[in-house]
């Protein structure tokens, strides 16, 4: 009998709610359960994270939840040096006990879960950071201000790193916050379920003249 242990995928997500990038998430690990790997997902334990929890605990047995305590803020002090140890440390610590294959980490933000990014790189653990939305900040030239030393932490995370951004928007606006060439980050855009857009050319001919009206827009735009 072989006793080959199956790939283990580690998904991270700093979420005290559900919406698109946990969905984004879920459907991931369906696919890659699908695909035949050992499932665990781990963010943390809130009333609004339940009906996550639920859903990933639904594909079977391969499907694991751990809570981890990382909530990310955009308060101020919730990017200090003393935030991003801890969430480190407790990132460190669930890798350790689980030693996922990869890990894939989907961050609503670039600034977020940043102690988790050093934690897999510190440790090796090939992974793909999947950066739902980077908004221009209030800091000038609209970019974040890490430090030069975290920048260069982060250089030496991304030797066992790829990075995914949604659009190229995304994408350039990462590699100059992150002082990288865009080279290496893939975009891969967010997919729909074309059964759900299937709704008969009645409605879409409603809904692109609505949109037309609303935005004043002529007739060959929409």
């Amino acid at each position: 009998m072989s006793t080959k242990r199956r790939r283990r995928l580690l998904i991270i997500l700093p979420s005290e709610m559900r919406g698109g990038a946990e969905q984004y998430a879920l459907q991931i690990a369906q696919a890659a359960a699908g695909a035949g790997w050992e499932i665990h997902a781990s963010f943390p334990r809130r009333v609004a994270t339940a009906s996550l929890v639920a859903d990933l605990e639904a594909i079977g047995s391969v499907g694991r939840y751990h809570p981890l305590e990382i909530p990310e803020s955009d308060k101020p002090g919730a990017q200090s040096r003393r935030q991003i140890m801890v969430r480190l440390l407790r990132t460190l610590w669930l890798l350790v006990r689980l030693r996922p294959t990869a890990c894939f980490l989907v961050l609503p933000t670039l600034q977020f879960m940043t102690g988790s990014v050093l934690a897999c790189g510190f440790l090796r653990v090939p992974t793909v950071v999947c950066f739902q939305y980077i908004h221009e900040f209030p800091f000038p030239g609209g970019l974040f201000p890490f430090s030069s030393r975290f920048l260069g932490m982060l250089a030496k995370a991304r030797r066992t790193q790829r990075y995914i951004a949604i659009s190229e928007y995304g994408r350039q606006r990462l590699a100059r916050n992150f002082q990288m060439d865009p080279g290496p980050i893939q975009v891969v855009y967010n997919g729909v379920d074309h059964n759900l857009a299937d709704v008969g050319e009645d409605v879409r001919s409603t809904c692109r003249n609505r949109i037309r009206a609303e935005l004043e827009l002529e007739d060959h735009h929409v």
